[in-house]
C-alpha cells in the first residue's frame, strides 16, 4: 500500500499563534536597575511575524516603546530606594492574518536611581520636634530620618539648658521666673554633602516648690551677709531676690 501525505503550509494565523506561544522576554529584562540602559524588545520574529509595543500600565517614558528609543530605560530619580512597575503590551501580527491579533503583557520592575541631594533634602526637611515649649525636665527625643535615605544626622545645642546626649536632649531647666529660648540644630550628611535645620524651643524655668525653697535659702543668705552699711538698701536687695 502507498500512503500519500498532503503537505499544507501553515496559515498566517497559525504562524502568529505559534510565535505568540513561544515568545517571552529574557529574565534579566524583567527587573532592571542602573547601569543597564536598555531591554530587548524585538519587533520582528521569524516567518514574518511582527510585534508592536505599548505601555499598558505604569508611567509612560520610563521604557521606550517607539523607534528610535525602543527598549531604552530612563531611570526616575528618587530620594530613597523605590521601584516603578511598568506593564508592556506586545501585540503579534502578520500580513494575511485574519483573526484579532493576540497580545501578551509583561511586567517590568524598574529600580529608581537614588539622588543624594534629594535624599538629603527630604531627610532633613522631614525632621520635626512636636514639643516646642518645654515645661518639664523629661528628656527630649530627637527625631531621626528614615534609614532608607542613608542620611546621618547630628545635633547641636546653643545652650546648656538642653544638652545633646546621643539621640536625646537632656533638659536642665534653671530655677526662676520666665523662660529661655534654646536653638537646636540638626545637620544631615550624605556623600560629603551637608544640610542643616534649626528648631527654636522655649524652655520654661522651674517655678515650683523647689524654686520657693531656693528663694527662701537665697533670701536668708542675703540677710546674713548684708550689714546695712555702705549705703546698701537691704530691703531693696531682699525684695529683688524674692521677686
Amino acid at each position: 500500500y502507498e500512503v500519500s501525505v498532503e503537505h499544507r503550509d501553515a496559515t498566517a494565523d497559525e504562524i502568529v499563534n505559534e510565535a505568540f506561544n513561544k515568545f517571552d522576554l529574557k529574565a534579566e529584562d524583567k527587573e532592571v536597575r542602573s547601569p543597564k540602559n536598555k531591554i530587548d524588545l524585538p519587533t520582528k520574529l521569524e516567518n514574518g511575524v511582527t510585534i508592536s509595543w505599548t505601555v499598558k500600565e505604569g508611567t509612560n517614558g520610563i521604557i521606550g516603546v517607539d523607534t528610535p528609543n525602543l527598549g531604552q530605560i530612563k531611570y526616575p530619580k528618587s530620594a530613597k530606594p523605590q521601584t516603578s512597575k511598568i506593564t508592556l503590551k506586545a501585540t503579534f501580527s502578520k500580513d494575511g492574518a485574519t483573526n484579532n491579533p493576540p497580545f501578551k503583557t509583561f511586567k517590568i520592575t524598574v529600580h529608581h536611581d537614588v539622588d543624594p541631594s534629594k535624599a538629603l533634602d527630604e531627610a532633613v526637611d522631614g525632621l520635626e520636634i512636636a514639643e516646642k515649649e518645654i515645661k518639664s525636665d523629661n528628656d527630649l527625643t530627637l527625631p531621626k530620618p528614615d534609614a532608607a535615605y542613608g542620611v546621618t544626622v547630628t545635633w547641636t545645642s546653643n545652650s546648656g539648658v538642653i544638652k545633646i546626649n546621643g539621640e536625646k536632649g537632656t533638659v536642665n531647666r534653671p530655677y526662676g521666673i520666665g523662660s529661655e529660648k534654646v536653638t537646636l540644630t540638626a545637620t544631615g550628611t550624605k556623600d560629603s554633602k551637608n544640610k542643616s535645620k534649626t528648631f527654636e524651643l522655649t524652655v520654661t524655668y522651674r517655678n515650683d516648690g523647689a524654686w520657693v525653697a531656693f528663694k527662701k535659702d537665697a533670701v536668708s543668705a542675703v540677710k546674713l551677709e548684708l550689714s546695712g552699711e555702705g549705703g546698701i538698701d537691704k530691703e531693696k536687695v531682699v525684695a529683688d531676690v524674692t521677686g
